[in-house]
């Protein structure tokens, strides 16, 4: 019997904290009526790593149980029940650049007998240390590997000799065996998807099904999507692969979540001692960290609220069968494996992902595991009734970051935590209380926020404010539609007022991104030639870690035809008719700041080009697509986008622009940013060789 697996994943879920050494379950927190208080009893907390914080205490008299608690900054809620013998407890993983207040109550029986609270201590601000990993794509599929040799009977009227031909992957016109021909077919599947939204599936050499939901409004331009099963993962810091899939284009960032799913031919078991984790990565597994879960047993139909993808949700098993589905925000390679708790803690604490919201799912995940193997279920008045750990910390957490949001970027990055939150538990019924209080806790921020805005353009706070309300003002579907809703049903008039205050603004800050490319490349005396223009309008917008950044997209324009020159066959020259149409496509152009919020650089580090289809033929197809124009891709036809991929290396970001802050105010207008490449002779990465000269400018309009 064919069993499906759907393996949730939530790449822009929110950041979490729970222990690693919870005690067995227990039903209820006994009662607190009791204040009695032990200003003797010592209570030490201490940062022990990045991610954890170690508690020691002395023992109290009489104690059968002990109730740890933690503040992030206003009321304590519980994170354990131990038995009376212990006197440490570490607190992992713990949120990063947080102050906590740790309370210690002991009982006797359900009577309280002892409190006594830790000195407030703050957490670090994390320093990247990503881990990296070798994600290893199918090798193409030949022709020629599932082939038989044909019997060739001379008797046979019917013998076609073409056919045989066509088989044996024979150029009918030369005679000879095509190379192009054996190449093989990728394994992948690519679909144009646009706003109105679609689907993209691919099944792997070995019977796994991936499939991606895209769903309306999650793009604002028609893309083509790419699913690449992979084959394996070398370092991978778990004991089993179980399956991975890269998504691209690599660090798309969508506006309402997709969803992804995927289907094993037959049930997977869990080893005994292990558990099943998600993980994501970039590229080719750059930043690897763990994902969580969406939790299907507490969260049927609510993914996501307000219309989308329905996902049809059921608990986790130890035993891989019918689960639940998947969401991700931000396109990248994602998997699952199964590991060791004791290995999958050690990987958490000893490295660090690059960016702020893969960390947040890296904990997230953990806290989740945590949580699966040893549940603390505790009922309180103010989140009644029982919840789970992980989900009662996290909503103190959330209302902890929107306290602490007095700038536009804490701002972005609370309203950032937020979105993940909502997605996954927006519609949940036993938190509709205090979602509501936390909704409002945000709209009340946020136009705070709003009314301390200086009106300039090229600032961090500038950015940041014009990407909060460039996407409250444009929303059309998910977080940000029911944000915008929210705010201006609490704040009315003065609410909208000042937001529309903010949009006109938004209409004298317009950015445009501008690239001018004269590139010849050579590779085995094939010499390839193109120079493009473009000029499109940038808007703001957030990355998942909730900081500003810029996308747009927009056609290239060739200057001149485009000429190839290989060494047997004549010059092949391409109009620029049969080029219009090429597309280049930047989702996450970074502006980068120093402490005092000045702008000092930029970092492109997402980007793709593509376009129209079919303009080489005969031999020159042949000679040039190797190596250069991605063979089997859909993006191969565009002649300057193959080449400059080609020079370039996609994956890595463009930095270490010229910057200049003179056009900060309203009125002025001028470049912002520049990155100029003049290379007369250079040698890339794969070989070949580059005369180059590209402009790409970041401009401010008029």
């Amino acid at each position: 019997m064919k069993i499906k697996l759907f393996v949730l994943f939530f790449a822009i879920s929110f950041m979490t904290a729970c222990s690693s050494q919870t005690s067995s379950s227990t039903s209820n927190v006994p009662s607190t009526n009791s204040t009695t208080s032990n200003s003797s009893l010592a209570l030490q907390a201490e940062v022990n790593s990045p991610v954890s914080v170690q508690l020691t205490w002395l023992p109290v008299d009489g104690a059968e149980k002990y109730v740890i608690e933690v503040s992030f900054g206003e009321d304590f809620f519980p994170i354990a029940s131990l038995d009376a013998g212990q006197t440490s407890f570490e607190h992992f993983p713990i949120p990063e650049d947080t102050e906590l207040t740790y309370r210690l109550l002991a009982f006797s029986g359900s009577q309280k007998i002892s409190e006594t609270e830790s000195q407030p201590i703050s957490t670090p601000t994390i320093e990247p240390d990503p881990l990296t990993v070798q994600a290893n794509a199918y090798q193409p599929i030949s022709p020629l590997a599932n082939m038989k040799m044909p019997v060739i009977d001379p008797n046979d009227p019917n013998f076609d000799p073409e056919a045989l031909a066509t088989q044996m992957a024979i150029n009918p016109e030369t005679g000879k065996i095509d190379p192009a021909a054996l190449m093989g077919e990728p394994v992948n599947s690519v679909e144009e998807i646009g706003p109105g939204g679609g689907t993209v599936s691919v099944t792997a050499p070995d019977g796994i099904t991936y499939t991606l939901i895209v769903p309306e409004g999650a793009l604002q331009e028609t893309t083509f999507i790419t699913l690449t099963p992979i084959e394996s993962i070398d370092d991978l810091p778990l004991e089993n692969f179980l399956g991975a899939v890269d998504i691209q284009p690599d660090g798309l960032i969508l506006d309402v979540p997709a969803m992804l799913t995927i289907d094993f031919p037959d049930a997977v078991e869990v080893p005994q001692g292990m558990v099943t984790m998600n993980f994501a990565y970039t590229g080719s597994g750059f930043d690897f960290h763990f994902v969580p879960y969406l939790e299907g047993d507490i969260l049927a139909n609510t993914f996501p609220p307000g219309g989308g993808v329905q996902a049809k949700l059921a608990p986790r098993a130890l035993v891989a069968g019918p689960l639940s589905g998947i969401a991700l925000e931000q396109l990248g390679g994602r998997g699952l494996g199964n590991g060791t708790p004791t290995k999958i803690h050690s990987t958490v604490k000893k490295r660090s992902s690059s960016t702020r919201s893969s960390r947040r799912d890296n904990r997230t995940a953990v806290a989740q595991m945590d949580d699966d193997l040893a549940p603390l279920v505790v009922t309180t008045d103010e989140l009644a009734p029982l919840i789970p750990e992980h989900l009662n910390q996290v909503t103190h957490e959330i209302a902890a970051r929107i306290s602490a949001a007095n700038t536009p970027a804490k701002l972005g990055a609370a309203i950032s935590d937020f979105s993940s939150y909502f997605y996954q538990y927006g519609n949940l019924p036993m938190l509709k209380e205090i979602n509501d209080k936390l909704w409002n806790q945000l709209v009340d921020k946020t136009f705070d926020v709003f009314k301390k805005y200086k009106y300039e353009c090229i600032t961090k706070d500038a950015f940041n404010i014009q990407a909060i309300a460039s996407k409250m003002i444009n929303a059309s579907a998910g977080f940000w539609k029911t944000f915008r809703e929210r705010y201006s049903a609490r704040k009315g008039g003065a609410g909208d007022a000042l937001l529309n205050d903010i949009e006109k603004l938004l209409r004298k800050c317009k950015f445009e991104f501008d690239i001018e490319s004269n590139i010849t490349l050579t590779v085995t005396k094939v010499k390839t030639h193109a120079h493009v223009n473009l000029k499109i309008p940038l808007e703001l917008t957030f990355d998942p870690s909730g900081a500003a950044t810029f996308k747009g997209s927009g056609s290239l324009r060739y200057l001149e035809p485009v000429k190839v020159e290989p060494p047997d066959c004549p010059n092949f020259l391409t109009s620029v008719k049969d080029l219009a149409g090429s597309k280049f496509e930047v989702w996450d152009l970074a502006p980068v700041f120093d402490d005092s919020g000045k702008l000092i650089d930029f970092k492109m580090r997402s980007w793709d080009i593509h376009g129209s289809q079919d303009i080489f033929k005969g031999k020159c197809q042949d000679s040039v697509a190797a190596g250069q124009l991605m063979p089997g891709s859909p993006f191969q036809a565009d002649v300057w986008g193959g080449v400059f991929n080609y020079s370039h290396a996609p994956g890595f970001p463009f930095e270490d622009w010229t910057v200049t802050d003179n056009n900060s105010k309203v009125g002025n207008s001028g470049i912002v940013g520049e990155k100029v490449y003049d290379w007369p002779s250079r040698k890339p990465t794969l070989g070949g060789l580059v005369n180059e000269i590209t402009q790409i400018q970041v401009v401010k309009l008029p």
